[in-house]
């Protein structure tokens, strides 16, 4: 049963929209949900001959999960008109403006770090950008 074949479902599913506001400001939205990463304990022997060192799950493949993620990115954008066809367009990029920390990954191997996270989403990010068209 340890190697059974994993029966875990992953999904994720995206929503975006945009609206332009008057004044030419644009406003996008983007959300995402990813379900958690299906996983199980694994641990590493040690001391064979032939094989020196193996890492094997010890549980069914499958028989944890990570939490799901849900992350929002917003964009505000303001666009100018110039002379002759020319455009200036500054604009505001905010990923996960949440601001969640959701677990990604964590250490699988049995032991003193096992199931600590090693990785955690990314936080809150603003970018800021301005371009000129012409």
């Amino acid at each position: 049963e340890i190697f059974a074949l994993d029966e875990g479902w992953e999904s994720s599913g995206k929503i975006s929209g945009v609206y332009r506001f008057p004044f030419d400001v644009l406003t996008s939205v983007n959300y995402e949900r990813r379900s958690g990463y299906y996983w199980a304990r694994t641990v590493r022997f040690t001391g064979g001959r032939t094989i020196p060192n193996i890492t094997i799950p010890v549980e069914a493949v499958g028989s944890r999960q990570l939490p799901a993620s849900n992350q929002l990115d917003v964009r505000f954008e303001k666009s100018f008109k110039l002379n002759k066809g020319q455009r200036v367009a500054v604009r505001a990029n905010a990923f996960n403006i949440l601001n969640l920390n959701t677990v990604l990954n964590v250490t699988r191997l049995s032991g003193p770090n096992f199931a600590k996270p090693t990785v955690i989403m990314d936080p809150r990010i603003w970018e800021f950008s301005t371009t000129y068209s012409f």
